[in-house]
């Protein structure tokens, strides 16, 4: 449930602010990404990844115990 609702928040604040574009030039294929930048979407992004580690980490550690 956590990890659903943080990467379903980071990924449409991601597809609110990137516009992908690909097309053909002279037989080549082009392709272009760009980034509006909007402070409250890029907030909600680095936050959603920053808890995202945290709660990987959490797990990683949690199951994986050290033992010397």
């Amino acid at each position: 449930m956590f990890l659903g609702g943080l990467g379903l928040a980071l990924a449409l604040n991601v597809f609110a602010v990137t516009r992908f574009n690909v097309s053909r030039e002279d037989g080549t294929i082009v392709s272009t990404v760009r980034v509006a930048p909007e402070l409250w979407n890029i907030a909600v992004a680095v936050v959603s990844i920053l808890l995202l580690v945290t709660l990987l980490g959490y797990d990683f550690l949690e199951n994986f115990p050290y033992h010397p």
